[in-house]
């Protein structure tokens, strides 16, 4: 059986650090946001979600996968 305290706290530890990564985006848009539901399994599922700022800034594109 797995420890479900433990798994709480290593998902609160990737949120936490996901948080801390994106900060400096604060002022950033989404341009577009886009859904892979292409496994059969429904296991391998990616969202990506495209962030614009402006021309002085770069883009910046979050993956998550395996939702």
């Amino acid at each position: 059986m797995a420890d479900e305290h433990g798994a709480t706290d290593a998902f609160k530890n990737r949120c936490m650090n996901a948080a801390r990564t994106l900060e400096s985006c604060i002022s950033y848009f989404i341009e577009r946001v886009s859904l892979d539901e292409s496994s059969e399994d429904r296991k391998d599922n990616t969202l990506v979600v495209w962030l614009r700022e402006g021309p002085r800034k770069p883009d910046v594109v979050v993956l998550l996968s395996n939702l």
